[in-house]
């Protein structure tokens, strides 16, 4: 075990959740207690394993205290207990890393240690995840390609920054504007088929040609669909890649190739005539 914060002002709540602590494993050297801001700052640098706060320090109260703890160790996960009525009226918002609220007045040792089990064994799996999105982001923000990936109800699922550039552009939005909102299948009026497609089970790609500023853009559009593992179609993804250099370059070499074969006919057609000529005298 590595060390556990309690932080909160109040010393009855201090006695009773640190003689449950010990019940459950803790020693008196893992519990360390926080009761003002000074000592959340002596503490920052310690490594903890989970912070179980009241919704008071001194000086601050209810939420401001909340926040100030939370940010001074935002990976940690975070347990509320305190008493019934601040849960209901101190909380304005769900920080992040915090996993549980539990009332001081239904706490007891089998249902705090159900609580810090499963708040860091959840922190865990929600830093996992946070990597692999990392992770994901760093490849598809590799490319020029437009990628981005919906869910049945349109809402955006995963999107690089290729996509929000675009839809910048096109909406004349800022891209913060439209990171909140969901994708509208009216931007891409040409291809709306394909995403009723899509969700239907169907893979596709299409190529097709657009002006934009006044040039010849081609583009070439794929939509997979995403399955669970139930193998239910729970959204698609498409990938929208401009190929208007190597589709201008076979049409340049097909038009090269045509004129090079009428060049070729005429000095056929002529080779043909002063031989025909030459057998005739």
């Amino acid at each position: 075990m590595k060390k556990i914060l309690l932080t909160g002002d109040e010393y009855n709540s201090w006695i009773l959740i640190k003689g449950l602590l010990q019940d459950i494993g803790y020693t008196e050297d893992m519990i360390i207690r926080c009761r003002s801001i000074a000592d959340l700052n002596r503490i920052k640098d310690q490594e903890i394993d989970i912070i179980l706060t009241d919704l008071t320090l001194q000086g601050y109260i209810f939420q401001e205290n909340y926040e100030k703890v939370a940010n001074v160790f935002p990976d940690t996960p975070i347990i509320v207990i305190t008493d019934r009525y601040k849960i209901e009226m101190g909380i304005t918002k769900m920080l992040p890393q915090t996993q549980d609220f539990i009332a001081k007045e239904d706490l007891e040792v089998s249902m705090l240690k159900r609580a810090i089990h499963y708040a860091i064994d959840r922190n865990q799996i929600m830093k996992k995840v946070l990597f692999e999105k990392q992770k994901i982001h760093a490849v598809i923000n590799n490319t020029h390609d437009i990628i981005w990936c919906i869910d049945k109800n349109n809402k955006i699922l995963l999107a690089n920054n290729a996509y929000w550039q675009r839809i910048s552009a096109i909406t004349g939005k800022e891209i913060n504007e439209i990171q909140c909102g969901y994708f509208d299948k009216n931007l891409f009026k040409t291809r709306a088929y394909y995403f009723d497609l899509a969700f239907k089970g169907q893979t596709y790609k299409v190529t097709e040609k657009e002006k934009i500023n006044g040039c010849d853009i081609y583009e070439e559009m794929s939509f997979t669909p995403i399955r669970d593992e139930y193998d239910n179609i729970i959204g698609i993804c498409c990938i929208l890649r401009d190929i208007t250099d190597p589709v201008t370059y076979i049409q340049r070499m097909e038009k090269e190739n045509e004129q090079l074969k009428k060049k070729r006919s005429i000095k056929f057609s002529a080779h043909r005539k002063v031989s025909v000529d030459g057998t005739n005298i």
